[in-house]
């Protein structure tokens, strides 16, 4: 199976994944199950869902493999069990304001999905080098809704914590609501202090359990604000995968003992052993590996760099049957040459009916597509054109390279490409040709070596 193709970040994804599905059986096995425990399955279910598409994603290696995304943005469904969680527990104290806001939040989520599927149906299925699965290339839109519909539960608990919490210190006094105009701003600045107080140190079970909660819930944003910075550019995907498949594994641990320890429904001393050993059982599999397969990824760049450094007397001399049986291409480029630069001369292919140099000109054009799209689409929006039905002209796409360049996301694609005589580091890097290669780089000379291998 030619498609199959389970990368270093699946096992990880694939554990958090199982964690995800007995948390959500063991919220749906509960009896006389009571509204937030319905928000904490919605929650579960919806982020297993997204979990089993990143596994998809991780493993599918065909163009089909991108449809994992209709899969992962179910997560944008799990925040509205998280919503619906916010106001129920552990009772609905505003239900105005969830009647009012919880209908419009699901509104707003549904849209985001459906407008997802429907902009996705006419796009062309791209291959992510860094995340090493097929995607869309659709921006960051949906990762600011996911952020968004997080924040806003988080801030009814906020609240929640707030009201829950006893005060009896020294700001009590003046609590009181004034009846002379001049005393309100003193009364608003003890409410102000007093609530942070209630908030940092909450008195009582019910406003405890609300904080704690909070607590695990705040660690959403982590994983949230690095999908937001990897879908800008400015977070490398690895490490974005990294904190994902790990902070995801903390916060369900988090979640299911904070929910054992304050659950509404009476649980036995045996499903808390049970589920608590099962649960951290499973995160240390997780850890572990996370741990070897990131090792794994290592030993593979160490391997290939020590091929490379090997053969490159080889090279140098041209004595290309003396190459090992694993390097596909040779391309030689200037040294300087700007990452988007179609400069470059085919030194040694092993198979020229997949590599050629048309081949090679499509690949780097659909790359420089592909990564300044963004910004030549607000650019052609200053120019009251949409990129969907107006084609680009030439001056707007040099004007949008430009722009592109001038960027943190050009900064770090440059920096991860630089090779010179002083600093041969070889990073692990691809090319997109119709056939997928890595390939690692060393300078002699004023001249880009540039050695592929399959991927």
């Amino acid at each position: 199976m030619t498609w199959l193709n389970i990368s270093y970040h699946a096992i990880g994804v694939f554990i958090a994944f199982v964690i995800q599905c007995i948390l959500s059986l063991f919220l749906l096995t509960q009896k006389n199950k009571t509204a937030p425990t319905w928000g904490l399955w919605g929650m579960f279910t919806g982020f297993a869902f997204m979990l089993f598409g990143y596994f998809m994603a991780y493993t599918v290696n065909e163009p089909w493999g991108a449809y994992h995304r209709y899969s992962t943005l179910i997560a944008l469904f799990a925040n509205g069990g998280l919503i619906i969680f916010s106001y129920f527990y552990p009772k609905l104290d505003n239900p105005r304001e969830a009647k009012i806001v919880i209908p419009i939040w699901f509104a707003i989520l549904f849209i985001a999905y459906f407008e997802f599927i429907f902009t996705t149906q006419k796009m062309e299925k791209i291959f992510n080098f860094t995340a090493h699965f097929y995607t869309f290339d659709y921006g960051a839109r949906t990762a600011v809704i996911i952020l968004l519909s997080q924040l806003w539960p988080i801030s009814v608990l906020i609240r929640k914590t707030i009201f829950y919490s006893d005060y009896n210190g020294i700001f009590s006094i003046w609590l009181k609501k004034p009846e002379k105009f001049y005393i309100y701003p003193r009364y608003y600045f003890a409410k102000f202090i007093v609530g942070w107080i209630k908030f940092l140190n909450p008195k009582g079970k019910s406003a405890t359990a609300i904080k704690s909660f909070v607590n695990a819930f705040l660690m959403l944003l982590i994983i949230a604000v690095s999908n937001l910075l990897n879908k800008s550019g400015i977070l490398s995907y690895d490490l974005y995968a990294l904190i994902y498949a790990n902070v995801t594994l903390i916060i369900c641990f988090s979640i299911i003992i904070i929910y054992i320890n304050n659950s509404p429904e009476p649980t036995t001393f045996m499903v808390k052993l049970v589920g608590v050993s099962l649960v951290t059982v499973l995160l240390v599999l997780g850890f572990v590996g996370n741990l070897t397969l990131s090792l794994s990824e290592e030993d593979y760049d160490n391997q290939k760099r020590a091929q490379v450094i090997g053969s490159r007397h080889a090279i140098l001399e041209r004595k290309y049957d003396e190459l090992p049986e694993e390097v596909e291409y040779i391309i030689l480029k200037p040294a300087l040459a700007d990452v988007f630069d179609k400069s470059f001369k085919i030194e040694f292919i092993k198979k020229p009916d997949l590599l050629t140099a048309e081949s090679i000109n499509k690949g780097a054009d659909r790359f420089k597509e592909i990564t300044i799209k963004e910004t030549l689409t607000k650019l052609m929006k200053e120019n009251k054109r949409d990129i969907n039905k107006d084609k680009p002209t030439d001056e707007e796409v040099e004007e949008a390279l430009a722009r592109f360049k001038k960027t943190r996301q050009y900064e770090n694609i440059a920096t991860q490409n630089l090779v010179d005589e002083n600093n041969q580091k070889m990073n692990r890097l691809y090319r997109d040709a119709g056939t997928l290669y890595t390939h690692f780089d060393f300078v002699k000379d004023n001249v880009k070596y540039e050695i592929g291998f399959s991927y």
